[in-house]
């Protein structure tokens, strides 16, 4: 019950990781558990970049990014951190998977995958919206034709994240945030 309460004293990003970590630590130890999230969401990015490379350059590209991602430091430590972090490098490459199988077929499972994939990560990490405006934007460039499908999924994405956005402006951290980030924009 205060999971809620205490991401927004503590915490500057959504609370989708928190709160499956907080779920998933309530069926044993916690001080093991609430790792599991992180751990899995770790381990199936390796086999979505090994789909993404292999999509652009076949073969070889497919498995050197799921080998990198294996064992690169930072991969493997933020695999194994209590953080949102992982869950971030799982879900961004799977929406982008989503978003260009969607755009190959105009399928409405692939569409819904992408929808899923990219709230749950911008409900995991602000950072997320930055990839998500690049995918759109892109996603426009290159099918115009498709703009209706394009632009009705990322207003959805939109509407997903609307229930957090009356915690921004209590959480003080997100802020600080942008105080930091005050100097380099242009007044």
């Amino acid at each position: 019950s205060g999971v809620f309460d205490q991401i927004d004293l503590t915490e500057a990003n959504p609370p989708f990781f928190y709160l499956l970590a907080w779920l998933i630590a309530k069926l044993g130890d916690p001080t093991t558990l609430i790792r599991l999230p992180s751990v899995l969401a770790g381990a199936a990015a390796a086999p979505v970049l090994y789909l993404l490379g292999e999509r652009f350059a076949r073969g070889r590209a497919g498995l050197i990014a799921a080998a990198l991602i294996a064992v690169l430091p930072f991969a493997v430590f933020y695999g194994s951190e209590a953080r949102a972090y992982s869950l971030l490098l799982f879900l961004v490459p799977l929406s982008t998977l989503a978003l260009l199988r969607a755009l190959d077929g105009e399928r409405r499972l692939w569409w819904g995958v992408y929808w899923l994939a990219a709230a749950l990560a911008l409900y995991s990490h602000y950072t997320a919206g930055l990839v998500i405006a690049v995918q759109g934007a892109w996603a426009l460039y290159a099918a115009r034709e498709r703009w209706r499908s394009i632009v009705a999924v990322n207003a959805a994405i939109g509407v997903a994240f609307l229930p957090w956005v009356p915690w921004l402006d209590n959480n003080a951290n997100w802020l600080a945030v942008i105080e930091r980030l005050r100097p380099f924009t242009a007044e």
